[in-house]
């Protein structure tokens, strides 16, 4: 295999320094092969070349098929599609809901807004300023505490008191 009828848009910059360079052109490299532990993965900058449409062209199905005698027979070939777009593109709840810091900003913006909606909501009555207060007067307090006597039916119980008292001060 001479040439490839290609249009690359990328190149290759690996990164490291064991990787034979397979197909590529003034200085840049289109297919490069890497070997880890006791197989081998080859890396490629284009996609034509795998594609149906690709393999009809026989360089194309030439240089597949020189990648593919590589493996034993019985061994195993896997293909990441990546480019295929077979992964979900990240979402923005991906982040909130999918790391401890995520969830904790979750949970300071829920307290947040909890404390912003109920912080300024009263639970009860307001309780007035003693300089709004008006002080009562004493016959105000027995006023009350005689009606408190007649609704709680002490009407024995006062009229008791009031001979009692009334014997103290004849004798």
């Amino acid at each position: 295999m001479r040439e490839l009828s290609v249009r690359p848009r990328h190149t290759l910059a690996p990164q490291r320094s064991d990787y034979a360079p397979l197909f590529g052109a003034s200085g840049q490299i289109l297919v490069a092969g890497i070997r880890i532990g006791s197989g081998y993965v080859y890396v490629s900058a284009i996609t034509q070349p795998f594609t149906n449409s690709g393999l009809r062209d026989p360089q194309n199905a030439a240089l597949v098929l020189n990648m593919l005698r590589r493996a034993p027979p019985g061994g195993r070939i896997l293909f990441d599609e990546y480019h295929h777009g077979l992964i979900a593109p990240p979402s923005p709840t991906d982040g909130l809901l999918a790391t401890p810091w995520g969830w904790a900003g979750v949970y300071a913006a829920m307290a947040t807004a909890l404390f912003l909606l109920l912080g300024g909501r009263r639970f009860g009555r307001p309780v007035p300023l003693k300089e709004e207060m008006v002080r009562r007067s004493s016959a105000e307090y027995v006023e009350s505490i005689a009606d408190l006597y007649q609704r709680g039916g002490k009407r024995g119980y006062m009229l008791r008191h009031f001979y009692a008292d009334f014997k103290r001060r004849l004798a």
